[in-house]
């Protein structure tokens, strides 16, 4: 079967460093489609997980006032989650993991008003199961 003249202009990519064969406008087939569903190519290779925990998690911040508040996904009872090898974490234990090198003790309360959404680290309080009004007399 002989080649036809399409065949011998084959291109790679137009991203820089993929080497996957064109596949319309220049864009392998997986960039396409993610110029297609997102409006841009992405990085190279997978999207999403493959960055840190930290830049995931920096992301998805922003401040309003005093508080950071959590933009990215939220689970069905209102608290912000992000993935952590290959599970699903709450917002505020990457955030006290992110600051002190290890996860919460106990379960997590808040100094400020917002609540479930809230990350910032001076706003939050790690509070053993056996003391759950810890900082009761703080608050008033």
């Amino acid at each position: 079967m002989a080649l036809t003249g399409y065949h011998l202009f084959v291109t790679d990519c137009q991203l820089r460093g993929c080497f996957k064969p064109a596949y319309r406008r220049g864009w392998c087939t997986t960039h396409y489609r993610r110029v297609i569903r997102y409006g841009g190519p992405g990085p190279i290779g997978p999207m999403g997980k493959a960055d840190s925990l930290e830049n995931r998690y920096l992301d998805a911040v922003h401040i309003l006032g005093a508080c950071h508040i959590w933009c990215g996904s939220i689970s069905k009872n209102g608290y912000g989650t992000i993935g952590y090898k290959n599970r699903k974490i709450y917002a505020t234990h990457a955030a006290f993991f992110l600051a002190y090198g290890h996860f919460p003790y106990g379960h997590i309360t808040w100094l400020c008003d917002n609540r479930k959404l809230c990350v910032r680290v001076d706003h939050l309080q790690s509070s053993s199961s056996d003391d759950p009004g810890h900082h009761s007399a703080e608050s008033g």
